[in-house]
């Protein structure tokens, strides 16, 4: 979601990228455990001093995080923060959610995700793209991932798409994924990396003499219901 309100204006009624750090809060220090064979790290609730985060966290069935050492706040949606942007940090009010809402991952492994190769450190590298969605998708992917079809390759594709005079085309799935297989008309530009890991073009696919890139995820499925 953050990813595609980012990108894509069609989720700007979205509101994933709201502000995580109300300033003033006063909290005690919790106790964090690591837990050394994944990385994560425990979150043990707040104590009951005052916090600048909101009330009703404390007092309904919503909750969220407070981080000391920058004095922000985090909406229990969006989950713990990581332990790279925050070292310490407790919760406040009902935190759960599915996959557990009281573990930290070490790192935010959609930030920066779209130049992974050059903004991530080798540790973060190891870590998102093995144990994160986001990661994975990215880490699995060459820089291009969109190749030249070769002539060899048998595919369910449009006759069309393989006579050099024509100007059809598209992009052929020959990857893991879920259209592994399946073809894509150019229009509809490459598969997203998250149904398709390997794929190649065929025909004339190029816009302005330049090959498109594929995007990491499909922003308009399920738009109507992304929540």
């Amino acid at each position: 979601k953050p990813w595609c309100s980012r990108v894509d204006g069609r989720w700007s009624a979205c509101d994933c990228q709201a502000d995580q750090n109300p300033q003033g809060a006063h909290l005690s220090t919790s106790v964090s455990k690591v837990t050394l064979h994944t990385g994560l790290e425990s979150v043990e609730p707040c104590q009951h001093e005052k916090s600048h985060c909101p009330p009703e966290w404390s007092t309904g069935d919503s909750g969220g995080y407070f981080c000391h050492s920058d004095k922000g706040c985090r909406p229990a949606d969006q989950g713990p923060f990581p332990v790279e942007d925050c070292k310490a940090q407790c919760s406040i009010g009902s935190v759960y959610v599915p996959g557990g809402g009281d573990v930290a991952v070490p790192y935010d492994c959609l930030l920066h995700v779209e130049r992974w190769k050059s903004h991530w450190s080798n540790e973060k590298k190891r870590w998102c793209c093995e144990h994160s969605e986001e990661g994975q998708v990215a880490c699995g992917a060459e820089e291009s991932s969109v190749s030249s079809g070769s002539l060899r390759m048998k595919t369910s594709c449009p006759d069309a798409w393989h006579d050099p005079i024509s100007d059809e085309g598209g992009f052929y799935c020959h990857g893991e994924g879920t259209t592994q297989g399946g073809c894509r008309e150019k229009g509809h530009g490459p598969f997203p990396l998250e149904d398709c890991k390997e794929q190649c073009y065929i025909g004339n696919v190029r816009i302005s003499g330049f090959l498109p890139k594929p995007v990491l995820w499909d922003c308009q499925r399920h738009l109507d219901h992304w929540e």
